[in-house]
């Protein structure tokens, strides 16, 4: 492997000082001679490529592998904040329907409860017995509709 500082080959003058140093000799012109002596000075060049090749083959696979493990990471921190982002949708959803539920109970309570009592003082009235009152609290409809049944209870009652 050729470092920075060094010559190519020992018989040339010119030392890599950088990549663009080592350019400009590979592209040197080429010195007339046999092939033997051209592969001689051809070696030094393909050593340095090897030696290049292995260690740009080892910097992309470490990288490839640090980045296959950091997205792996990321994956799984995703998967992890997916499920309990749809946890807790379901949880509030869940919620939401009981809340809904017992609210729905509650309001046709108040609003049965009522009617139920003033449809059995009505039976109470009409089999003729006057004697009892409709207790209604409420202050809307059905507190008025209670009101004029018993007012009816008490005018039935005098005749």
């Amino acid at each position: 492997m050729i470092e920075l500082g060094e010559r190519v080959h020992p018989a040339d003058p010119v030392r890599v000082r950088s990549l663009p140093d080592l350019l400009l000799v590979v592209h040197r012109p080429r010195r007339r001679g046999g092939a033997e002596a051209r592969a001689a000075e051809a070696r030094p060049f393909l050593v340095a490529a090897n030696t290049a090749s292995d260690r740009l083959l080892e910097s992309s696979t470490t990288l490839a592998l640090k980045t296959s493990t950091e997205t792996q990471a990321l994956i799984d921190e995703n998967s992890s904040a997916y499920t309990s982002s749809r946890n807790l949708f379901v949880a509030v959803g869940v919620v939401s329907i009981v809340l809904a539920l017992g609210l729905g109970f509650v309001i046709s309570w108040s609003l049965i409860g009522p009617i139920q009592r003033t449809e059995t003082r009505l039976k109470a009235i009409s089999a003729g017995e006057f004697s009892g009152r409709l207790d209604v609290p409420n202050r809307d409809e059905l507190g008025s509709l209670a009101t004029n049944v018993n007012h009816m209870n008490d005018e039935q009652r005098r005749l």
